[in-house]
């Protein structure tokens, strides 16, 4: 009910927005008939940024949308569409720099050959045994996520899911994983 009021007293700002934004498309000889305006429900988790890739499959970059569009309604949907698009992501990356791994080969061992094998994601340089810890810790997230996607989200029929805040943990450690290594894999240095 607190939500509502507050939602309420702000309805002339709401309006004020929405005429704005007609005006808007009205100058560039676009008619809009209909203006929708939804609250956004917030769970209360705060999510790492949603990776930016610049070459991906078209299967990763559609798990990519529709775990982003699974996240507005709560975190649990995103998890498997997440996990694809983290394993077929990292797939891409080992086959483009010819990195052998089995064809059946799960997420942990993927990621283990890539972080062993790939020039950029090899540590050097300042801080190096501290950075090889970290990823080596990562590598412990990685292990930890396929039976959570597998066991306990909507992937399967599960019935023991994964409560919201440890969806949105699963949600940023991917995410993260994700940056990490698109900025590794872009980064000018080896």
């Amino acid at each position: 009910m607190d939500r509502y009021v507050a939602l309420e007293s702000n309805a002339d700002e709401v309006k004020i927005a929405t005429r704005q934004i007609v005006a808007a498309f009205d100058a560039v000889g676009s008619y809009v008939r209909f203006v929708e305006v939804q609250p956004e429900l917030s769970t209360g988790v705060a999510y790492v940024h949603p990776p930016s890739l610049q070459r991906a499959t078209a299967a990763v970059e559609q798990a990519l949308v529709d775990a982003q569009l699974l996240l507005q309604t709560g975190a649990l949907g995103s998890v498997d569409r997440l996990h694809t698009a983290f394993k077929g992501y990292l797939r891409q990356i080992i086959s483009a720099v010819g990195i052998q791994v089995a064809h059946d080969a799960e997420l942990p061992a993927i990621f283990r050959a890539l972080r062993t094998s790939h020039p950029r994601l090899v540590a050097v340089g300042p801080g190096a045994s501290h950075i090889t810890r970290i990823i080596n810790s990562l590598a412990t997230i990685v292990d930890a996520i396929s039976p959570l996607r597998n066991d306990h989200s909507l992937a399967h029929d599960n019935t023991d899911l994964l409560r919201e805040p440890e969806a949105g943990l699963y949600v940023n450690s991917v995410r993260t994983l994700f940056n990490y290594i698109q900025a590794r894999l872009e980064s000018s240095d080896t």
